[in-house]
């Protein structure tokens, strides 16, 4: 399916801007750009005002801890207690913003980072999570 209706084969074709100030609702995700009408579909044919990359997503802001305690058991032999949290303060981040403008999604966001890159573990975005390991090394 080709998404170019420009007729200038481009991969995508940029929406029309009526204003080059874009607001952000950074803490939230239904509506994070929060005025999408000065987005508009390009009429077929043409190709849309908006600049390349206009629209920004989220940054990430991640606390993360780790607290380690060794105990030498004998001369070659310790063992080692690690206790990791990630996201202590429980923040919000989002992943990718649905950018294009003929989605009924456009300005929203749906998943986390963990999530958008196919791998959802601790430490990448996702709620706080802690996790514990005690270590023998000899």
């Amino acid at each position: 399916m080709n998404r170019d209706r420009s007729g200038q084969d481009f991969d995508r074709t940029r929406a029309n801007c009526s204003s080059a100030d874009i607001q952000y609702n950074p803490r939230d995700p239904d509506k994070y750009i929060a005025n999408p009408d000065i987005f508009s579909v390009p009429a077929n044919g043409t190709v849309g005002t908006c600049g390349r990359n206009i629209i920004r997503g989220p940054g990430f802001a991640q606390w993360d801890l780790a607290l380690v305690k060794n105990t030498k058991i004998s001369d070659r032999v310790n063992v080692q207690l690690r206790i990791e949290g990630f996201n202590l303060l429980n923040r919000a981040n989002f992943g990718f913003l649905t950018s294009n403008v003929r989605s009924s999604s456009f300005g929203t966001m749906s998943s986390t980072p963990d999530v958008d890159q196919g791998n959802p573990v601790i430490a990448q975005g996702g709620p706080r999570a802690f996790q514990w390991a005690l270590r023998l090394i000899f």
